[in-house]
């Protein structure tokens, strides 16, 4: 018998279900993610070339920005001519195109692909025009409620940076100096990581409902959820760094720092995306069929909509 989908899921179920999502329906969320996230990659190859660096193979130093702060670091193909001196100005113009174009992108880009996840679960027809348009309906609220979340976790490492100043500059003994200094270190990455877990589910709250920033709504949908995001969260990390320290290593071997081989680990980035996103929107339905009871709605609504049966 086939489980339903707005039942809750374990911990196993949700990561099982991630990559099942994703072997069924790659090539459509691939194209989605590659639509809707690629343009940055794209632009950040461009000024890479524009720097000087070579687009099959780079044997100086690779990254664009080391390009840029070191003008020896590679030298600039005969082909494109350019004043390595005016490379401030490349800097600065990629500073400020990457913050724009990359915030209102990356916005998009996550939210579109939990709207479709949402639609696969739900068996739902959707299209790549159709997910991106309906994450833009929400583009606002959730630069909104990103940037307040931002500010939270930079307040709280405030707090961290206040703590070391007053007790570097206290009078009180050094061996007592070293255990606060740990003591509070501690503490407040605890803090640190119960709040950032507790609040991070905004996000899909902002996307899927009426409310902003989300931060009161993810509060809620993770009581009693703590470990399990948390969880997700570790898992997710440790996945997909091996993922992309694998191919980014042997892209550095084949390729060095060039530009295709960057190319190539952008579209790694891009399915290590899908999969933490995929599983961030089954990690949110879950805590909300867990403390919300979506499940029993949606029986009582399934309920509702079949037709009855005529008495003989």
């Amino acid at each position: 018998m086939e489980t339903n989908k707005t039942s809750p899921r374990g911990f196993s179920e949700i990561i099982d279900s991630t990559f099942s999502i994703l072997k069924k329906n790659f090539s459509s969320l691939f194209l989605l993610v590659l639509v809707s996230l690629g343009p940055i990659y794209l632009i950040q190859a461009l000024f890479m070339l524009a720097s000087g660096i070579s687009f099959f193979r780079e044997t100086g130093q690779g990254s664009f920005l080391g390009s840029i702060t070191d003008p020896t670091a590679s030298e600039p193909p005969a082909t494109f001519p350019m004043n390595m001196e005016n490379n401030i100005g490349l800097f600065v113009a990629y500073i400020l195109v990457m913050l724009v174009v990359g915030v209102v992108l990356y916005i998009l880009s996550q939210s579109s692909i939990m709207v479709a996840t949402d639609k696969i679960e739900k068996e739902e027809n959707w299209t790549v025009g159709g997910a991106i348009k309906q994450a833009a309906k929400r583009f606002w609220p959730l630069l909104g409620s990103m940037l307040l979340f931002i500010a939270i976790l930079v307040g709280s490492f405030a707090i961290l940076i206040i703590s070391y100043v007053t007790l570097g500059l206290s009078d009180i003994g050094l061996g007592i100096k070293i255990f606060l200094f740990a003591l509070v270190t501690i503490g407040l990455i605890v803090g640190y990581v119960f709040l950032f877990t507790k609040i991070s589910l905004f996000f899909a709250s902002v996307t899927f409902e009426k409310v902003a920033p989300g931060i009161k709504k993810s509060w809620k949908l993770t009581k009693g959820r703590f470990w399990a995001t948390f969880g997700f969260y570790i898992i997710s990390y440790i996945l997909i760094s091996i993922i992309s320290s694998v191919i980014n290593l042997i892209m550095l071997f084949a390729l060095g720092g060039s530009v295709l081989g960057n190319l190539v680990s952008y579209l790694v980035t891009l399915v290590t995306t899908l999969i933490f996103f995929i599983g961030y929107t089954l990690l949110y339905k879950d805590s909300k069929v867990r403390n919300e009871a979506d499940d029993l709605k949606s029986m009582i609504s399934s309920y509702q909509d079949e037709p009855e049966t005529p008495s003989p």
